[in-house]
């Protein structure tokens, strides 16, 4: 009954629903908020598995002609990559989900992410995530991305600011074992000036990338960047899945909330 009622009416199929594992497939904008509705049954002391229950995802963004098989067999690895998920900045494990985009082109697009967000330890001041749904948020902020009307090349200013330290940074890994051992489990861009940095960048590309400048803007901008900020903390990754990360939200931007059935998603649960 929960699965059909977190269905509704959405522009999706449930192919399997069976214990704690379900496959589904249709639009983008419907399956992933049926994916959300879904992790909320599964804690729901009165209709679900149990309070403390968590759930892990893989959600498949594909094209509409790709092997349902294929698509699948994605889905199942990206669930493995939520399962997995660690956050040493917030303490969360597991209760995740992975978003796999897959383009027409064969380029590819994975990121990591909490169901839903904690307070980081030792946030700074601007930190600016909700205590909410981190899908719901995620498709919030897809929103203000298409009300601030960013131009696509704002993401590739960005990683053009960043990607040569992050590039130094791994190439001196890959040779140095002593740095390895003694960075285990860091990346760039994670402590706080690294993160300043980013959130300063971020402030300054938006505005450049937008062609509206009055005073509300800029307010809605600045809160922008705080919260786009705030997503580097809690995703799993480094600094280029978080670009891709970015480069999801836009895409989110451009979908119509009554979209047609133009692309596969596909959902897998354990």
């Amino acid at each position: 009954a929960g699965i059909a009622q977190a269905k509704g009416k959405k522009n999706m199929k449930v192919i399997y629903s069976g214990g704690d594992d379900l496959l589904a497939i249709g639009s983008i904008l419907d399956v992933t908020r049926f994916v959300e509705e879904v992790r909320d049954m599964f804690s729901d002391p009165e209709n679900g598995l149990d309070k403390d229950a968590t759930g892990s995802c893989g959600i498949i963004i594909a094209p509409e002609k790709a092997p349902l098989q294929q698509v699948i067999s994605y889905g199942r690895k990206a669930e493995a990559l939520a399962k997995g998920y660690e956050n040493a900045a917030t303490g969360a494990v597991k209760d995740a989900f992975t978003l796999h985009f897959l383009r027409g082109s064969g380029q590819q697009r994975i990121v990591t992410l909490p169901f839903s967000t904690r307070m980081p330890n030792q946030a700074p001041a601007w930190f600016n995530l909700p205590d909410k749904k981190l899908i719901s948020w995620i498709l919030g902020l897809a929103d203000v991305w298409q009300e601030l009307g960013l131009s696509p090349n704002f993401i590739y200013h960005f990683e053009d600011v960043f990607k040569h330290v992050a590039m130094e940074w791994h190439f001196k890994q890959s040779k140095n074992k002593t740095a390895q051992s003694e960075n285990e489990g860091y990346m760039p861009f994670q402590n706080g000036t690294e993160i300043e940095m980013i959130r300063s960048e971020l402030y300054r590309l938006i505005g450049n990338a937008t062609a509206k400048s009055d005073p509300e803007t800029k307010g809605k901008i600045r809160e922008f960047a705080d919260q786009l900020s705030s997503l580097y903390f809690i995703h799993q990754g480094d600094f280029l899945s978080y670009t891709q990360l970015l480069e999801m939200i836009r895409y989110f931007s451009k979908l119509a909330p009554a979209e047609e059935v133009l692309e596969n998603v596909q959902t897998s649960y354990v």
